[in-house]
């Protein structure tokens, strides 16, 4: 597999990859919350009898599909950057214990954890983020 960017682009993503390594390792509950969130979706289904004008709903959670976390994927890329989301994902695919095996199953996991760290509370306001952070807004 060829990677996304040549060598001056690495050195210039290899900061913001520790950082978010960093970050994620001092939340992990809340990633853990975040990334569970990711994985399910809750779901409210309405139904209406029109001769009587009755109606009622129904909430319940179902396991997310791709669409779902490829948007929410989409969403932190937008606040993380797209070319530094598209070569983290290829960091956190490198690091999982299946990529030898499977690459695509572990890019599928990281993009599902990037899609995680988009919904942390710190990482969406760039006033909150520490200030040696790379990516200051």
């Amino acid at each position: 597999m060829t990677d996304s960017f040549p060598t001056p682009g690495k050195r210039r993503t290899r900061p913001c990859t520790r950082y978010w390594t960093a970050f994620i390792a001092e939340r992990t509950a809340e990633f853990a919350t975040q990334r569970t969130k990711v994985m399910t979706s809750r779901v409210r289904t309405v139904r209406s009898r029109l001769r009587s004008g009755e109606t009622r709903d129904k909430l319940f959670q179902t396991e997310a599909d791709d669409v779902v976390v490829n948007d929410a994927y989409r969403r932190a890329a937008r606040i993380l950057s797209p070319d530094i989301a598209r070569t983290y994902v290829e960091v956190l695919a490198k690091r999982k214990p299946e990529a030898k095996d499977d690459f695509e199953d572990a890019l599928i996991e990281a993009r599902e954890d990037i899609a995680a760290l988009g919904l942390m509370e710190t990482c969406r306001y760039p006033s909150t983020r520490r200030k040696n952070c790379p990516m200051r807004g």
